[in-house]
């Protein structure tokens, strides 16, 4: 657009502006595309990959794809291209067509296309109303460096002799570059005054002010560095010989045993918290979703194969606890007090305390379907099966958001009939002759038929899920971790990190920043009162971080005004 005298200078700004806008957009539109070309590639060589294994895995080279495996395979790889067909190009035509209107806000003279119509019918329904964690959920993509902390601007003004006589200044050209500070590790001084006061028999009595309320009395760590710490362990999966050289970087030698004391002796403190959340989720729970794995643990001649226990509690909290064992006993011991549903895997170690409390226990259906799919590349016969239960899944995204009872009379009238026909078709398979016993396939099918009540549990209790994936992904946080630190380097560490993952963990589950929320929890839980600890637990910190005083909670250390307990 040509500058005229009666355009003001405001407008040429702002058109200048939305010049750099489209060609934004168009950079953006460039990229989608060849993203969606390159996605159909990896399409193409996912495919490739799955055929070679089979053959690899399942029999000599020169033996074809077992019959009606192919078949299934390509058609759900042209259903996904039918779906990305139908879906794709509508939304790049809208955002084609804003970059056209943007193209005739700058010249009306430029022609403006309308967009393809999409190809896609309109939805018969609509869709499902978001969970909770989904509204919570942040977009993703970058954000705007304009929304970070801004530092100090960076000026470059022309070379000297540059910028004529009688120029003048009319705006400047802004950019900005993404920066990075270090961490910094700082000492905080704490000065107390001294007073002295003459008694009457010509003694003197001092007056100094009391330690801080701290994790660890008289410890070298304040909140800031103990909440490092601890986030970069149990929650970035940092070992603690790598976390003591990014210390010896920033000229401090921390030793290990120093990082792994502090550690447990900090936990010793945040127990009360996790016992509290433990007692509260007792008492609220609609179910428990129970897993464990394995987690060795440091000897002099060999690691122990201990164990990991995660106990999840939707909208509530995550508990961990570490176990020697995997047994009766143990698994017991973790369902102690709690009186709601179990959800789990057909682990045998839990029949006994069910056996005891004669508590409703819902089985995994996920687990079932993963069978069946370790079977389908050798026995085309669980292409029916994993159909089924596919349908199954489908039809409980549709349910989320649902109350309890009306999630339980949508299973009652459309799960149901789906559960009746999977069970007949594993009866009908078991009883083939041609079936081999110790098959893939047959140990699914048993699977199946021998969890058959705790697996269709789900038809009778609205509040349970039909599968344990949201325990098994609680673990996947620490098997990450594992792969990393490979070991409990003593069973205090053990019980620590305990503790430690059961705050990170149900931190991430009300998408609290971890190494923030840590910082500002252990800022106050020396001082709290411990009979009302568990407002200071993730699914409460934002209802009581609001009534704390924001200049006590920044400071480092000191005093802390405690607001009086919520009347509920």
């Amino acid at each position: 657009m040509r500058e005229t005298k009666d355009t003001p200078r405001a407008e040429i700004d702002e058109l200048v502006r939305l010049q750099k806008e489209v060609k934004h957009l168009e950079l953006v539109l460039g990229r989608a595309a060849a993203k969606l070309q390159h996605q159909e590639s990896e399409l193409n060589n996912y495919r490739a990959q799955v055929a070679w294994f089979s053959k690899q895995l399942f029999g000599p080279k020169a033996e074809r794809t077992p019959d009606g495996l192919e078949a299934a395979w390509n058609a759900f790889i042209d259903e996904q291209k039918k779906r990305a067909s139908q879906v794709v190009p509508p939304i790049i035509d809208a955002e084609l067509s804003s970059v056209q209107l943007l193209l005739g806000l700058l010249d009306p003279g430029a022609p403006v296309t309308a967009p393809r119509p999409a190809e896609a019918p309109a939805p018969s329904a609509p869709p499902p109303a978001p969970t909770p964690s989904q509204k919570k959920r942040s977009k993703h993509g970058r954000r705007r460096l304009t929304e970070l902390t801004q530092a100090d601007p960076i000026i470059l003004e022309p070379l000297p002799g540059e910028v004529p006589d009688g120029a003048r200044s009319f705006g400047v050209d802004l950019s900005y570059r993404l920066g990075v500070r270090p961490a910094e590790v700082v000492a905080y001084p704490i000065i107390r005054p001294q007073y002295a006061v003459d008694r009457e028999d010509g003694t003197t009595r001092v007056i100094t002010a009391p330690p801080p309320d701290e994790m660890i009395p008289r410890g070298l760590f304040a909140p800031s560095g103990l909440a490092h710490v601890i986030a970069q362990k149990w929650d970035r999966h940092i070992p603690f010989h790598r976390l003591s050289s990014f210390f010896a970087h920033q000229d401090y030698r921390l030793s290990t045993s120093t990082l792994s004391g502090a550690s447990i002796r900090a936990a010793a403190t945040a127990k009360t918290l996790v016992a509290a959340m433990e007692a509260y989720a007792k008492e609220v729970a609609p179910y428990l979703a129970i897993d464990a794995t394995g987690a060795p643990l440091q000897h002099p001649k060999a690691c122990l194969r201990g164990h990991t226990w995660v106990r999840y509690i939707e909208e509530v909290c995550v508990l961990v606890s570490f176990t020697k064992t995997h047994d009766a006993v143990t698994a017991g011991a973790q369902l102690d007090g709690w009186t709601c549903p179990t959800v789990g895997d057909g682990t045998s170690v839990y029949d006994r305390k069910h056996r005891e409390t004669r508590n409703d226990r819902g089985g995994c259906l996920a687990h079932g379907r993963r069978k069946l799919i370790y079977a389908a590349p050798t026995d085309g016969r669980a292409l029916p099966g994993i159909k089924m239960m596919n349908d199954l899944f489908e039809l409980e995204r549709g349910w989320v958001g649902l109350s309890d009872a009306d999630r339980r009379a949508e299973r009652q009238k459309y799960a149901r009939p789906i559960v009746d026909q999977l069970f007949s078709w594993r009866d009908g398979l078991l009883s083939d002759t041609s079936l081999a016993p110790r098959g893939l396939l047959a140990r699914a099918l048993r699977y199946l038929r021998n969890q058959a009540e705790r697996l269709s549990y789900f038809l009778e209790n609205g509040a349970v899920p039909i599968h344990n994936n949201a325990a098994e992904l609680q673990l996947r946080h620490f098997a990450v971790g594992r792969k990393n630190w490979l070991f409990y380097g003593s069973e205090a560490g053990a019980e620590a990190g305990s503790i430690w993952l059961s705050l990170v963990l149900s931190a991430r589950m009300h998408q609290l920043p971890v190494e923030k929320y840590l910082r500002e929890l252990f800022r106050v839980l020396p001082s709290w009162p411990k009979r009302r600890v568990i407002e200071l637990a993730p699914h409460r910190w934002k209802e009581t971080r609001a009534r704390l005083i924001a200049e006590e909670l920044e400071r480092e250390l000191g005093p802390i005004e405690i607001p009086p307990p919520l009347t509920r």
